[in-house]
């Protein structure tokens, strides 16, 4: 048995949870005010994912770097192996915020997209 602390982000009330899992699954949840807690503890534990934040090469006048993000939180396990295949990366200017910029081969059907707008 292990028991691990998480700081659940589901709402604003931040609590502070107490998970108790076994080999394969959770024994135990305490520490949570609402049911929210209970589903943030089981996919922290067992599918934890992020959205993805981080730059780009860009051919622009002005700037160097393009913010970019995921559209959707993405498997902490593959966050390593997207930002590689980002550094292959050059995207010209014009972009503008939102617009697609690389589509992430995966099952989950993330994609990433420009933080701001670049005219030149």
């Amino acid at each position: 048995m292990e028991n691990k602390k998480l700081t659940c982000i589901s709402c604003p009330e931040g609590c502070i949870l107490d998970v108790i899992t076994d080999d394969c699954c959770i024994s135990s949840i305490s520490g949570n005010k609402c049911r929210k807690g209970l589903s943030f503890a089981e996919n922290e534990i067992f599918n934890p994912a992020r959205i993805l934040t981080t730059t780009v090469s860009i051919g622009s006048e002005d700037y160097s770097r393009l913010p970019v993000r995921s559209n959707i939180a993405v498997p902490k396990k593959d966050i390593f192996k997207i930002i590689e295949e980002l550094k292959k990366v050059k995207v010209k200017a014009p972009v503008r915020m939102g617009e697609i910029i690389f589509k992430i081969n995966n099952d989950y059907k993330a994609s990433i997209i420009a933080g701001m707008t670049i005219e030149k």
